[in-house]
Protein backbone atom coordinates (compact mmCIF):
# COMPACT_ATOMS: atom_id res chain seq x y z
CA UNK A 1 0.00 0.00 0.00
CA UNK A 2 1.05 3.58 -0.70
CA UNK A 3 1.13 5.28 2.69
CA UNK A 4 0.64 8.91 3.50
CA UNK A 5 3.68 11.15 2.85
CA UNK A 6 4.46 8.98 -0.19
CA UNK A 7 3.54 8.99 -3.85
CA UNK A 8 3.16 5.79 -5.84
CA UNK A 9 3.25 6.39 -9.59
CA UNK A 10 2.51 3.55 -11.99
CA UNK A 11 -0.03 1.71 -9.88
CA UNK A 12 1.82 1.58 -6.60
CA UNK A 13 4.77 -0.61 -7.51
CA UNK A 14 7.23 2.02 -6.26
CA UNK A 15 6.67 4.23 -3.17
CA UNK A 16 8.57 7.55 -3.29
CA UNK A 17 8.66 10.16 -0.47
CA UNK A 18 7.16 13.53 -1.40
CA UNK A 19 9.61 16.06 -2.76
CA UNK A 20 10.57 19.16 -0.79
CA UNK A 21 7.79 21.74 -1.01
CA UNK A 22 5.14 19.00 -1.35
CA UNK A 23 3.13 16.79 1.01
CA UNK A 24 0.59 13.95 0.92
CA UNK A 25 -2.03 13.42 3.64
CA UNK A 26 -3.97 10.66 1.84
CA UNK A 27 -3.03 7.03 1.22
CA UNK A 28 -2.81 5.43 -2.21
CA UNK A 29 -1.95 8.54 -4.23
CA UNK A 30 0.18 8.69 -7.35
CA UNK A 31 1.44 12.23 -6.75
CA UNK A 32 2.00 14.73 -3.93
CA UNK A 33 0.38 18.09 -3.27
CA UNK A 34 2.23 21.43 -3.23
CA UNK A 35 2.13 23.40 0.00
CA UNK A 36 0.05 25.85 -2.01
CA UNK A 37 0.84 29.01 -0.05
CA UNK A 38 3.77 31.21 0.87
CA UNK A 39 2.72 30.87 4.50
CA UNK A 40 3.93 27.24 4.72
CA UNK A 41 6.89 25.15 3.66
CA UNK A 42 8.08 21.55 3.53
CA UNK A 43 11.80 21.31 4.14
CA UNK A 44 14.61 18.83 4.67
CA UNK A 45 13.62 18.01 8.24
CA UNK A 46 10.16 16.94 7.10
CA UNK A 47 11.06 15.06 3.94
CA UNK A 48 8.11 12.96 2.91
CA UNK A 49 5.63 14.87 5.05
CA UNK A 50 1.86 14.52 5.60
CA UNK A 51 1.58 18.31 6.01
CA UNK A 52 3.53 21.49 5.34
CA UNK A 53 4.92 23.49 8.26
CA UNK A 54 3.34 26.92 8.92
CA UNK A 55 5.88 29.74 8.70
CA UNK A 56 6.96 31.16 12.07
CA UNK A 57 5.92 34.66 13.12
CA UNK A 58 8.38 37.27 11.85
CA UNK A 59 9.70 34.94 9.15
CA UNK A 60 9.18 34.41 5.42
CA UNK A 61 9.42 31.27 3.32
CA UNK A 62 12.28 30.62 0.90
CA UNK A 63 13.44 28.01 -1.62
CA UNK A 64 11.49 26.06 -4.19
CA UNK A 65 10.59 27.14 -7.71
CA UNK A 66 7.74 29.41 -6.56
CA UNK A 67 5.82 30.62 -3.51
CA UNK A 68 3.56 27.54 -3.55
CA UNK A 69 6.39 25.03 -3.03
CA UNK A 70 8.67 26.65 -0.46
CA UNK A 71 11.29 24.50 1.25
CA UNK A 72 12.39 26.61 4.23
CA UNK A 73 12.02 29.87 6.14
CA UNK A 74 14.18 32.84 7.08
CA UNK A 75 13.94 35.60 9.66
CA UNK A 76 12.63 38.99 8.57
CA UNK A 77 15.26 41.72 8.10
CA UNK A 78 15.17 44.99 10.01
CA UNK A 79 13.32 47.68 8.09
CA UNK A 80 10.82 45.06 6.96
CA UNK A 81 7.80 43.12 8.21
CA UNK A 82 6.89 39.53 7.43
CA UNK A 83 3.26 38.75 6.78
CA UNK A 84 1.78 35.59 5.25
CA UNK A 85 5.21 34.13 4.61
CA UNK A 86 6.37 37.16 2.61
CA UNK A 87 8.93 39.84 3.50
CA UNK A 88 7.63 43.35 2.85
CA UNK A 89 9.28 46.76 3.16
CA UNK A 90 7.98 48.89 6.02
CA UNK A 91 7.17 51.65 3.53
CA UNK A 92 7.50 55.42 3.93
CA UNK A 93 6.07 56.68 7.21
CA UNK A 94 7.11 53.53 9.10
CA UNK A 95 10.27 51.96 10.55
CA UNK A 96 11.45 48.78 12.23
CA UNK A 97 14.82 48.54 14.06
CA UNK A 98 14.51 44.84 14.93
CA UNK A 99 14.70 41.60 12.98
CA UNK A 100 12.03 38.88 12.94
CA UNK A 101 9.06 41.22 13.20
CA UNK A 102 5.53 40.93 11.81
CA UNK A 103 4.74 44.65 11.78
CA UNK A 104 6.38 48.08 11.51
CA UNK A 105 6.10 51.16 13.72
CA UNK A 106 4.70 54.52 12.67
CA UNK A 107 7.11 57.45 12.36
CA UNK A 108 5.78 60.36 14.47
CA UNK A 109 4.51 63.54 12.81
CA UNK A 110 7.33 66.01 12.22
CA UNK A 111 9.98 63.27 11.95
CA UNK A 112 11.59 61.31 9.12
CA UNK A 113 12.95 57.78 8.67
CA UNK A 114 16.70 57.13 8.84
CA UNK A 115 19.39 54.43 8.56
CA UNK A 116 17.61 52.25 6.01
CA UNK A 117 18.64 51.54 2.44
CA UNK A 118 15.95 54.07 1.44
CA UNK A 119 12.79 55.69 2.83
CA UNK A 120 10.93 52.39 2.42
CA UNK A 121 13.17 50.45 4.83
CA UNK A 122 13.88 52.88 7.69
CA UNK A 123 15.42 51.49 10.89
CA UNK A 124 14.61 54.53 13.02
CA UNK A 125 13.61 58.19 12.85
CA UNK A 126 14.88 61.69 13.64
CA UNK A 127 13.17 65.00 14.35
CA UNK A 128 12.73 67.25 11.33
CA UNK A 129 15.25 70.14 11.54
CA UNK A 130 14.50 73.85 11.00
CA UNK A 131 14.38 74.85 7.34
CA UNK A 132 12.55 71.66 6.41
CA UNK A 133 9.27 69.82 6.82
CA UNK A 134 8.54 66.13 7.27
CA UNK A 135 5.44 64.35 5.99
CA UNK A 136 4.85 60.60 5.75
CA UNK A 137 8.32 59.98 7.17
CA UNK A 138 10.11 61.90 4.39
CA UNK A 139 12.18 65.07 4.94
CA UNK A 140 12.08 67.88 2.38
CA UNK A 141 13.57 71.37 2.35
CA UNK A 142 11.18 74.29 2.68
CA UNK A 143 10.20 75.34 -0.87
CA UNK A 144 11.31 78.65 -2.31
CA UNK A 145 9.33 81.51 -0.81
CA UNK A 146 8.71 79.72 2.51
CA UNK A 147 10.66 79.16 5.72
CA UNK A 148 10.53 77.28 9.03
CA UNK A 149 12.45 78.43 12.12
CA UNK A 150 11.31 75.51 14.30
CA UNK A 151 11.91 71.74 14.29
CA UNK A 152 9.26 69.00 13.99
CA UNK A 153 7.20 70.74 11.32
CA UNK A 154 4.90 68.92 8.88
CA UNK A 155 4.66 72.09 6.74
CA UNK A 156 6.80 75.22 6.47
CA UNK A 157 4.61 77.85 8.19
CA UNK A 158 6.41 81.03 7.11
CA UNK A 159 5.75 82.69 3.76
CA UNK A 160 7.58 85.61 2.15
CA UNK A 161 5.31 88.53 1.28
CA UNK A 162 4.26 89.23 -2.34
CA UNK A 163 7.12 90.41 -4.54
CA UNK A 164 9.65 88.46 -2.48
CA UNK A 165 10.98 84.91 -2.26
CA UNK A 166 13.60 82.88 -0.38
CA UNK A 167 16.08 80.05 -1.12
CA UNK A 168 15.27 76.39 -0.56
CA UNK A 169 15.60 75.39 3.09
CA UNK A 170 15.20 78.90 4.52
CA UNK A 171 15.00 79.30 8.30
CA UNK A 172 13.38 82.71 8.80
CA UNK A 173 11.78 85.75 7.21
CA UNK A 174 15.20 87.41 7.09
CA UNK A 175 16.04 84.99 4.26
CA UNK A 176 13.38 86.60 2.03
CA UNK A 177 14.66 88.81 -0.79
CA UNK A 178 13.01 91.06 -3.37
CA UNK A 179 12.44 89.52 -6.78
CA UNK A 180 14.71 90.95 -9.46
CA UNK A 181 13.31 93.22 -12.16
CA UNK A 182 11.53 91.12 -14.76
CA UNK A 183 10.33 88.63 -12.13
CA UNK A 184 7.38 88.53 -9.72
CA UNK A 185 6.04 86.46 -6.83
CA UNK A 186 2.54 86.07 -5.44
CA UNK A 187 4.09 85.49 -2.01
CA UNK A 188 5.10 82.14 -0.53
CA UNK A 189 6.54 80.92 -3.81
CA UNK A 190 9.52 81.33 -6.15
CA UNK A 191 10.20 84.41 -8.24
CA UNK A 192 9.02 83.68 -11.77
CA UNK A 193 9.87 85.44 -15.03
CA UNK A 194 7.28 87.77 -16.55
CA UNK A 195 5.75 86.30 -19.71
CA UNK A 196 5.96 87.96 -23.11
CA UNK A 197 4.13 91.28 -23.56
CA UNK A 198 4.53 92.18 -19.85
CA UNK A 199 7.22 93.69 -17.61
CA UNK A 200 8.12 94.26 -13.96
CA UNK A 201 10.60 96.89 -12.80
CA UNK A 202 10.27 96.29 -9.04
CA UNK A 203 9.30 93.65 -6.47
CA UNK A 204 5.69 93.04 -7.50
CA UNK A 205 3.16 90.22 -7.20
CA UNK A 206 2.14 90.51 -10.85
CA UNK A 207 3.57 91.71 -14.15
CA UNK A 208 2.42 94.92 -15.84
CA UNK A 209 1.02 94.60 -19.36
CA UNK A 210 2.64 96.48 -22.19
CA UNK A 211 0.59 99.37 -23.63
CA UNK A 212 -1.77 98.50 -26.45
CA UNK A 213 0.05 97.86 -29.70
CA UNK A 214 3.40 97.21 -28.00
CA UNK A 215 5.05 93.95 -27.06
CA UNK A 216 8.05 92.63 -25.11
CA UNK A 217 10.05 89.46 -24.61
CA UNK A 218 9.82 87.22 -21.51
CA UNK A 219 11.49 88.62 -18.38
CA UNK A 220 11.24 92.26 -19.46
CA UNK A 221 12.26 94.66 -16.68
CA UNK A 222 10.94 98.01 -17.88
CA UNK A 223 8.19 99.67 -19.87
CA UNK A 224 10.91 100.74 -22.30
CA UNK A 225 11.24 97.05 -23.24
CA UNK A 226 7.78 97.27 -24.80
CA UNK A 227 8.23 98.05 -28.52
CA UNK A 228 6.13 98.23 -31.62
CA UNK A 229 6.35 95.15 -33.77
CA UNK A 230 6.43 95.87 -37.50
CA UNK A 231 5.29 93.68 -40.35
CA UNK A 232 6.86 93.17 -43.74
CA UNK A 233 9.67 91.39 -45.49
CA UNK A 234 12.95 90.92 -43.63
CA UNK A 235 15.55 93.39 -44.91
CA UNK A 236 19.17 93.29 -43.70
CA UNK A 237 21.67 96.07 -44.43
CA UNK A 238 25.08 95.56 -42.84
CA UNK A 239 25.90 99.27 -42.92
CA UNK A 240 26.51 101.18 -39.68
CA UNK A 241 23.30 101.86 -37.78
CA UNK A 242 21.30 99.55 -40.01
CA UNK A 243 17.71 98.66 -39.27
CA UNK A 244 16.38 95.09 -39.34
CA UNK A 245 12.65 94.78 -39.95
CA UNK A 246 10.63 91.58 -39.88
CA UNK A 247 7.13 90.36 -39.44
CA UNK A 248 7.60 89.98 -35.66
CA UNK A 249 10.12 92.55 -34.45
CA UNK A 250 12.02 95.75 -35.21
CA UNK A 251 15.18 97.07 -33.60
CA UNK A 252 18.48 98.79 -34.52
CA UNK A 253 21.86 97.10 -34.64
CA UNK A 254 25.03 99.18 -34.28
CA UNK A 255 27.96 97.33 -35.87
Amino acid sequence: DCAKRLRCPGGGQLAIPCHLGYFQDTEGQSDCKPCGTAAAYQGALSYGSVACTPVSAGHYTIGGPDEFTRTGQQGCAAGHKCVGGKQLECGSGHYQPLENQSSCLAIPFGAYGVNGADVQTSLGYQTCPPGSYCANGIKKECPEGTYSPDPSRVVCPGACRPGMSSPLGSLSGSDCFACAAGKVSKGGDACTRCPADTYSNSALDDCNPCPAGLSSGPGSASATDCVEFLTGTLVIDYGAGSVIESGTYSYKIHL
